[in-house]
């Protein structure tokens, strides 16, 4: 049996212009409405706590099966200069010592499919502890007008 990763994901502030407000991008309707969801073989959830930037929810997807990734991502339109803020948290059940898997997880932000930006990285041998993490981010600007997905 696979030992666990799971990178908990909160959208601080979707962006800085206001008006390009992802659709439910902090996860405050409680349900993964405007976002999808691909886990072919692990899991996701929308789950209640304090997440950064006040919100009261946060999207959660855990590891699956070995060189399969498991996603949650949003799309917003954004102008050039605007900014896609986020943070990730990384729960790791491997020991590090004894690192079996490498589970990653990542926020980042596309554009046609291209990473322009890594917002949280973190992964399970590389991370020095068994157990959960602190909440990291930050945030990413954007060099072009275009519809980003994160």
């Amino acid at each position: 049996m696979r030992k666990s990763a799971v990178v908990l994901v909160a959208l601080v502030a979707a962006v800085m212009a206001p008006a390009a407000l992802a659709d439910n991008g902090s996860f405050e309707s409680g349900d993964f409405s405007g976002w999808t969801v691909d886990t072919p073989s692990g899991d996701a959830q929308v789950m209640p706590g304090g997440a950064p930037g006040g919100g009261s929810y946060f999207g959660g997807v855990t590891a699956g099966d070995e060189d399969e990734w498991q996603s949650i991502s949003t799309s917003v339109s954004l102008q050039a200069g605007d900014a896609v803020s986020a943070a990730g948290l990384f729960y790791n059940a491997e020991v590090p010592e004894e690192c079996e898997y490498d589970d990653v997880a990542e926020v980042v932000v596309l554009l046609d499919g291209n990473v322009v930006g890594t917002i949280f990285n973190a992964n399970s041998c590389a991370s020095g502890f068994s157990g959960l993490g602190p909440w990291g981010g930050g945030q990413v600007y954007v060099t072009q007008d275009g519809v980003y997905t994160v």
